[in-house]
């Protein structure tokens, strides 16, 4: 009886594994087909030969994603690095100092969660335009940082919260600061937070279309996710170049896992521990 449950588990969650990358495969498929063969019904499956042209189409072609996915990357690595680091230092007062207003705080810092990026986007623009930052890769940087921010300091919050305070305490009787039991004792420990963390804030500005056609208006500085629609018009959709534009949009993400996956695997106690 245990044995058929084990089977039963495993086979659910291969099918689930399967289901869920049903719309990666969807996409690399399309990505490797010609115009004509994306339009056939029923689909075939990776027909030979092998599309791989579309990737150099999308690359050194007329519409090349090659700027707009370094635009990204400067957005989002710029986005991920200044809410983690403000995230960290604000949860760590929340979660060690008991000041006046402190609950009514972390209730704001809730309902800020969940506001739309879309209410957002108006009162920005109108600070940017006054400011002169329109058209500008600070202006995205600074709007996904006002969008994710609140949830950034959350999650923060609530890894932290479960840092044992004997770990801390130990280090000030040995004579650290703040900053060093926060850098040296509490940092390692909640790492796994962090990277998660950084993760969300990556994400959520890689795959931002609201603040980007608010705030960009120059072809140079738009993101891959405006990029993508440069394979569209009134009368086509050039389907299998949009998808390898897409499946290459998608690269860096999946790095950025391969990169932190060994850290998110590790717990709170082992990291204390060590």
């Amino acid at each position: 009886m245990k044995k058929s449950r084990k089977w039963v588990k495993t086979l659910l969650i291969f099918s689930f594994v399967i289901l869920l990358n049903v719309p990666i495969l969807i996409m690399l498929n399309t990505s490797l087909q010609t115009y004509e063969q994306t339009l056939q019904w029923p689909p075939q499956f990776f027909r030979m030969p092998l599309q791989w042209g579309n990737f150099i189409e999308v690359l050194n072609g007329d519409f090349s994603v090659i700027k707009p996915l370094l635009n990204s990357i400067i957005v989002s690595v710029s986005t991920m690095l200044i809410c983690t680091l403000v995230a960290l230092f604000a949860a760590y007062a929340l979660s060690n100092f008991d000041f006046k207003g402190r609950k009514w705080l972390l209730y704001t810092i809730l309902v800020m969660q969940m506001l739309s990026p879309v209410l957002l986007a108006n009162p920005l623009y109108a600070i940017f335009n006054r400011l002169g930052l329109l058209d500008s890769l600070f202006a995205l940087i600074i709007a996904n940082t006002a969008s994710s921010l609140p949830m950034s300091i959350w999650m923060m919050y609530t890894y932290l919260a479960q840092v044992p305070s004997y770990l801390e305490e130990a280090a000030r009787l040995d004579g650290a600061n703040r900053f060093e039991s926060l850098i040296k004792i509490i940092l390692p420990t909640a790492m796994p937070g962090v990277i998660t963390v950084g993760i969300f804030a990556f994400i959520a500005a890689w795959g931002d279309v609201v603040f980007a056609r608010m705030a960009i208006f120059t072809k140079e500085l738009r993101p891959i996710s405006m990029a993508l629609m440069d394979f569209e018009s009134l009368y086509k959709t050039s389907w299998e170049l949009q998808m390898a534009a897409s499946t290459l949009s998608v690269l860096p993400i999946f790095i950025l896992f391969l990169y932190v996956q060994k850290y998110l695997g590790r717990s709170l106690a082992t990291a204390g521990g060590k």
